[in-house]
C-alpha cells in the first residue's frame, strides 16, 4: 500500500493562491470580531501599519 495517495493537477498552484489569501481572510474576520489582537495580526500579516501605510524595512 502506497503512502500519501496521489497529488491532483496543479495542486501546489491552489496551495500557493490559498496561502495568498490568508492575510485577507484573516483581515476580514479581524474586522468582524473587532479584536485588536486579531487587527494586530492582520496588519502585520498585510505589512502595514495602523494607518494602513506600507511597514518598509529601510
Amino acid at each position: 500500500m502506497a503512502i500519501g495517495g496521489v497529488a491532483l493537477p496543479r495542486m501546489q498552484d491552489h496551495i500557493i493562491e490559498r496561502m495568498s489569501a490568508s492575510p485577507v481572510l484573516l483581515a476580514d474576520f479581524a474586522l468582524k470580531s473587532g479584536l485588536e489582537e486579531y487587527r494586530t495580526m492582520a496588519r502585520n500579516a498585510l505589512g502595514v501599519d495602523e494607518k494602513g501605510e506600507e511597514i518598509t524595512t529601510e
